[in-house]
C-alpha cells in the first residue's frame, strides 16, 4: 500500500477565488497516486490536479481539486463542518503548504 496525503484549498467563494483555509486527509492505495485520478475520500470525490513524492516521509502528497460553497450550493461555514465531520483536518485561515508540517 502507498500512504499519501490530499490538501485541498476551500475557498469562500470559488467564483471570486478568496481564500478561506485548506484541509487534509491521510489516504491509502493499492496503487501510486497519479495527475487526473479520482479518489473518493474523506465524503467526497477529489481529482488529484498536482503530485509530489518526499523522499523524508516516504510519502506522497497530492493537491486535489479546490471546493467551495458553490460546488455544493450552500455556505462556506456548512463546507468546512461536513469536511472535518468527515475526516478532514483544517489548518486555519491561512494557505498552507503541500507538506503537513508546512
Amino acid at each position: 500500500m502507498y500512504k499519501f496525503f490530499l490538501r485541498k484549498h476551500i475557498y469562500r467563494s470559488l467564483e471570486t477565488k478568496e481564500f478561506g483555509c485548506s484541509a487534509k486527509i491521510e489516504v491509502e492505495l493499492p496503487f501510486i497516486p497519479f495527475v487526473g485520478l479520482h479518489i473518493n475520500a474523506g465524503g467526497c470525490s477529489n481529482e488529484v490536479t498536482f503530485l509530489e513524492w518526499s523522499t523524508e516521509s516516504k510519502s506522497f502528497y497530492c493537491l486535489v481539486d479546490d471546493t467551495g460553497p458553490e460546488k455544493y450550493d450552500c455556505s462556506y461555514e456548512f463546507v468546512k463542518n461536513i469536511l472535518e465531520d468527515d475526516g478532514w483536518q483544517l489548518s486555519g485561515d491561512t494557505k498552507a503548504g503541500l507538506f503537513p508540517n508546512e
